[in-house]
């Protein structure tokens, strides 16, 4: 094959590797473009009900409100409780060195027979 030829190719290939690019760059912009609507909708909807939710709602939503607001502070109160016993298990592990003063083992070879082709 003359060099003229297998010059011609590559430049033939990398102008359609050029084109194909192009066309993923239009795609992902479409994407983004989609994906920032969908978004936008999203946080309207997130602001809708946090107005909702902070007007004075009636007595069966406040109650609703109530029952989360009780649920949230419980779970806060679960998030301290289990900060506390990492931030112990942490002291207590602190006097334990690194991994890497102290390699792993290795491990054991499991004895099984190779597959066949």
């Amino acid at each position: 094959m003359p060099k003229g030829q297998k010059k011609e190719e590559i430049n033939e290939k990398v102008l359609e590797n050029l084109v194909e690019i192009q066309k993923l760059y239009a795609d992902l912009a479409e994407n983004f473009s989609k994906t920032s609507q969908k978004l936008d909708a999203l946080i309207n909807l997130f602001e809708a009900t946090a107005k909702s939710f902070v007007s004075s709602p009636s007595g069966e939503e406040s109650n609703k409100h109530r029952e989360i607001m009780e649920k949230l502070n419980q779970l806060m109160e679960q998030d301290k409780l289990i900060a506390k016993g990492i931030t112990i298990l942490e002291e207590k592990l602190g006097a334990i060195p690194p991994e890497s003063e102290n390699p792993p083992l290795p491990a054991k070879p499991i004895d099984r027979p190779l597959p066949k082709f």
